[in-house]
């Protein structure tokens, strides 16, 4: 009997280790993925070098709007903020050290802040929520 329940604690505990183990290893290739959707917009604008205007603090949206083509690249930001926080309140993964500054600086500029305003209606609550708090502060 002894043995028998030694052998089934060190089961549990080896699977529990697995299992804390892959769960590690998941959330790790999402952050690599969410890495790999990063690095893939911003390598538009080698391509594409006009869309870093969207950085400009200092552009006059009445004098120069929004063209569609940053339209649709800050578009493809604000999906990818959007997937980041709902992992992140999924627990599916940690928000990144400084991504809450990097959010909040982005989308104090004109351009993106132009867009979230126009868009942000279509996005989930809980989206909606983060960057509005986020500019907030």
């Amino acid at each position: 009997m002894l043995v028998q329940t030694v052998g089934i604690v060190a089961s549990l505990s080896y699977t529990g280790r697995s299992l804390f183990k892959d769960a590690r290893i998941r959330a790790l290739q999402y952050r690599l993925e969410l890495t790999r959707q990063h690095r893939e917009i911003w390598l538009s604008t080698l391509t594409s070098p006009s869309l870093l205007k969207v950085l400009d603090g200092s552009r006059d949206i009445e004098k120069k709007p929004v063209t569609a083509e940053e339209q649709v690249f800050i578009n493809l930001i604000i999906q990818h903020v959007s997937t980041i926080v709902q992992a992140n309140e999924d627990k599916i993964v940690d928000m990144p050290e400084g991504i809450r500054e990097d959010i909040r600086a982005f989308f104090s500029l004109p351009i993106p802040n132009s867009v979230w305003l126009v868009t942000k209606s279509f996005r989930d609550q809980e989206v909606i929520d983060y960057v509005d708090n986020l500019l907030l502060s």
